[in-house]
């Protein structure tokens, strides 16, 4: 290998390190820009001091809300903001909890599962922090004995 062999194999070296170190800030500020949402289901607590049981299997539906959007009273030349690219999201809680990555904004989380009442409320995912969502069944579900 001769100097100037070197000296080029040494400059693909230098700009290939160059290009890593500009790239994983940019892969760093991706990932700040999701926020966590731990969430954990709970059945009914009954009428006495008795405390909830963990839910297995319930489903859990994240679905993307505008709430907080600004309103558009020009015949639709306002400034369009940018939304999550999955609106509704669908999971089922095998253990009873889980968390999901989801975009910064108002999300609307509803729950149901056999026998119970389903339940739902709203989460603000704020970027790069975790939010902790425990969903509570209201009570079983009515049904008919024929």
């Amino acid at each position: 290998m001769t100097i100037i062999d070197y000296e080029r194999s040494y400059a693909k070296a230098y700009v290939l390190v160059l290009a890593i170190i500009m790239v994983c800030p940019l892969a760093w500020a991706h990932k700040d820009k999701e926020g966590t949402v731990k969430v954990t289901v709970f059945g009914a607590a009954g009428d006495g001091p008795s405390v909830a049981a963990v839910v297995p299997n319930a489903v859990v539906i994240f679905h993307w809300n505008y709430t907080g959007e600004p309103m558009c009273w020009n015949d639709g030349h306002c400034k369009k903001t940018k939304k999550p690219h999955k609106k509704v999201l669908q999971i089922k809680a095998v253990e009873g909890s889980f968390s999901v990555a989801l975009s910064p904004g108002v999300w609307d989380v509803f729950a149901y599962r056999d026998l119970f009442v389903p339940t739902c409320t709203q989460v603000f995912v704020e970027a790069g922090k975790t939010t902790t969502v425990e969903l509570r069944f209201p009570g079983l579900a009515p049904h008919s004995q024929e």
